[in-house]
């Protein structure tokens, strides 16, 4: 389970690369939304996004492991594959045939070993079962959002979540798609729309947090190139 003293043992052996992550008062952002905006940078680094910290703990904590096989839309591959290619552990990553063209290039850049199989991840979770017979995945729902687009929760991460979380809320693909090109034209941040969830909450719930100090957490840089100018193009309106 998590602990504050488990991450601080974490923290000490996790590569550098992936700590001391840039973080900054927006006086933009601010002066945009009426509340004092605090952007948490998690993009700069060799994936572009956090999940480097955990995949390369996780791999420092593996003993005798050769191989491992996992179901990603991308980032958590391209944290696995690069934990993996440092441990000297073959990594085996089972994606769906839409997914991330960038991240796909990225998660084989870093030496995974990648398997595309159905136009969805549930078609690509039961693959990658049927090959290493255990597999941690999530699948995806319809948002541009695919980092995120999770319809089964994975079980374990309830009770922290449980103790941790004081609410939730929706925001749309518009709306993300505003945050993105509010980090790229105000913050000069490429987000990716997984990467620009929180501040598309922030930017949703301004009129009622006037005042207010909100940190904006940018999860993820990986953006699909195909979709780059539609989304991050800056709009009149």
């Amino acid at each position: 389970m998590i602990s504050v003293d488990r991450i601080h043992v974490a923290a000490q052996a996790i590569d550098p690369v992936f700590l001391n992550t840039p973080q900054y008062h927006s006086e933009t952002l601010s002066l945009l939304l009426g509340v004092s905006v605090v952007c948490k940078i998690e993009t700069a680094n060799p994936i572009g996004n956090f999940k480097g910290r955990g995949m390369d703990w996780w791999m420092r904590c593996q003993k005798g492991v050769t191989r491992v096989v996992c179901a990603s839309a991308g980032n958590l591959g391209q944290a696995l594959a690069y934990a993996g290619r440092r441990a000297g552990v073959a990594v085996e990553i089972f994606a769906a045939e839409t997914a991330n063209p960038a991240k796909i290039a990225a998660m084989r850049r870093f030496g995974a070993q990648v398997h595309l199989h159905g136009k969805d991840f549930d078609t690509a979770k039961a693959e990658g079962g049927n090959f290493a017979n255990k597999l941690v995945s999530t699948d995806a729902t319809k948002t541009i959002a695919d980092g995120i687009a999770v319809r089964v929760p994975v079980l374990e991460s309830l009770p922290p979540l449980a103790s941790a979380v004081d609410d939730m809320m929706l925001v749309s693909d518009e709306q993300i798609v505003a945050a993105m090109r509010a980090y790229y034209h105000y913050e000069h941040v490429i987000a990716e729309p997984t990467g620009a969830i929180s501040l598309a909450a922030a930017m949703a719930n301004a009129p009622i947090d006037q005042g207010k100090t909100v940190v904006t957490i940018v999860t993820g840089a990986n953006i699909d190139p195909q979709r780059r100018e539609e989304w991050l193009r800056y709009n009149q309106s």
